[in-house]
């Protein structure tokens, strides 16, 4: 069976009318070979999730660091796990010696090592609690890159608590403050605490495309599929806060006009003045204050095409395509979806194609709302200070 698994190819589908079990050990050569190259986002997202599953808060686990080794002054990623116990190390050890076993926080953040490696980053993984000796290379520890994956036999992981990962060079470092402000970052604690929605704070600060010198950020329409209050699916919690808005019907609202020397924000927030114009419901009559949604969908400045990401096991899939209007993104809650060997592309089976069905035809109310209101959205654009001067 060993031979027969050396002459199979990475992502080539075994045809085999009697069951057999791999070798984790012996696999690991033909895993490491299918590792896909994907966004540096990947990475992140995996860590926030192997943060999650083993019970610590992932808005307290990454973070943007510089090297303390001489003659280095290049930034890194720190995956910070002060708490980690031996025997998580010791299953995230075993996790990097025989890829993969159960869906769990050793196995996700393996992923996201490999990932890392495959993007050109070089990996260090300390079993340090001391931040400052694990900068410098001094405690034990094992370091991986795309030329060095084996791991010695004499790696131990240690009996103290602490777990400390540096991810670097600078190009993957790049990408953590825009992952540190997105729906994939954040729908952890959302599931927690209710976001706020302010009248005058737009879903995202990006600015891309056309829109590039143009326009300051703004969100024209952000939707939200919001479940029963009494219904005991997982969600994400919103506050949307009552404000300046007129009711356009019983599903729709929107944001009134500016009055000449008036202000519309009433408290000062750091990123005061980017409108939220449209606020729909998908499914239900809306409402202010707090409640709970299946999904939600809003529309960026900027010109990329239409997509949405999923939620499930835990994990932010990958993006996927849909059909929308340029810059729109969204998040659907949806459990029993199955991701595929690396832990962020979602399997196209049945499930998949309910929830795709659900999330476009959500996705399509969305634009329809939009394109029956886009005149009054257009007039308070023009009356606002969002357009950029020629």
């Amino acid at each position: 069976m060993d031979s027969f698994l050396k002459q199979q190819e990475a992502g080539k589908v075994v045809d085999s009318s009697k069951s057999f079990t791999i070798n984790r050990a012996l696999s690991r050569e033909k895993v490491l070979e299918s590792i896909p190259r994907g966004p540096s986002t990947a990475v992140f997202r995996l860590l926030d999730a192997a943060s999650e599953a083993w019970g610590f808060s992932s808005s307290d686990t990454l973070f943007r660091v510089m090297s303390n080794q001489r003659n280095n002054s290049e930034a890194q990623v720190l995956a910070r796990f002060p708490e980690a116990t031996p025997a998580m190390k010791a299953r995230l050890l075993d996790e990097l010696r025989r890829p993969f076993g159960d869906w769990s926080g050793a196995s996700l953040l393996a992923r996201a090592i490999f990932r890392a490696v495959q993007l050109g980053a070089r990996v260090s993984v300390n079993w340090s609690d001391n931040v400052l000796t694990s900068a410098l290379g001094l405690s034990s520890g094992l370091v991986l890159d795309k030329g060095q994956l084996n791991l010695p036999e004499s790696v131990e992981t240690g009996s103290w608590k602490g777990l400390f990962i540096y991810i670097f060079p600078a190009s993957i470092v790049g990408e953590l403050s825009s992952h540190r402000t997105s729906l994939a970052r954040t729908v952890y604690r959302s599931c927690k605490h209710p976001e706020r929605l302010l009248p005058l704070e737009a879903a995202s600060n990006s600015v891309k495309g056309y829109f590039d010198y143009r326009t300051k950020p703004f969100t024209p329409i952000r939707s939200y599929a919001f479940l029963d209050s009494n219904s005991d699916e997982e969600g994400m919690l919103v506050d949307v806060w009552d404000g300046p808005y007129s009711s356009v019907d019983d599903s729709t609202v929107l944001l009134d006009t500016k009055k000449p020397g008036k202000f519309l924000f009433f408290r000062w927030r750091a990123n005061y003045g980017r409108p939220t114009f449209l606020h729909h419901s998908l499914d239900s009559d809306f409402a202010f204050g707090e409640q709970k949604c299946k999904a939600t969908f809003w529309v960026e400045t900027t010109d990329s095409g239409a997509n949405v990401q999923f939620y499930s096991k835990g994990v932010v899939s990958d993006s996927v395509s849909v059909k929308g209007p340029p810059g729109l993104v969204g998040l659907v809650m949806w459990p029993g979806l199955t991701f595929d060997l690396w832990g962020t592309a979602l399997v196209r089976n049945e499930e998949y194609e309910r929830a795709f069905t659900w999330a476009q035809a959500r996705v399509d109310r969305t634009a329809q709302c939009l394109r029956e209101n886009l005149d009054e959205v257009t007039i308070r654009l023009e009356r606002s200070s969002l357009i950029k001067p020629r």
